[in-house]
């Protein structure tokens, strides 16, 4: 099972933009059978600087290819987040959300219909991720 982490991460640092993922890397990543593939795979390296049409291309390509969208709602505006949860929804792809409880309220009503699950950032964020990967091999494996 491929499972591809998505959320926000136009102007956030990278320890915000991978902190999230790769938390979840290691707790998805404790079941056999899971890859966990995160964009910040791709874009992460502080050698390389991709350009929005290779981020696009790379984040299309790998939303096409899972079984499983994981989605952290960390940036409620983000455009780019929002066409990747369109394009799961129109493929038919289970999507898990991820989200601060006190911000849920404010997501726009599609991504509540959207939404195959959601999970809430705990007081400790490491329950959340055992939560989901326990979810994610319960349901998908």
């Amino acid at each position: 099972m491929i499972v591809f982490l998505s959320g926000g991460m136009s102007g956030l640092t990278n320890k915000e933009k991978s902190g999230w993922r790769e938390l979840l890397k290691e707790h998805i990543g404790y079941y056999d059978g899971i890859r966990v593939i995160s964009p910040t795979d791709f874009t992460g390296s502080d050698n390389y600087e991709c350009d929005e049409k290779e981020a696009f291309d790379f984040d299309t390509y790998w939303i096409r290819k899972c079984d499983v969208l994981v989605v952290n709602l960390n940036k409620m505006d983000s455009i780019g987040t929002a066409q990747e949860i369109m394009l799961a929804h129109t493929l038919n792809k289970p999507i898990i959300m991820i989200s601060r409880r006190e911000d849920w309220y404010k997501i726009h009503p599609w991504y509540d219909i959207e939404s195959t699950m959601t999970f809430y950032w705990d007081e400790d964020p490491r329950d959340t991720a055992d939560d989901i990967a326990s979810y994610l091999y319960k349901y998908y494996m």
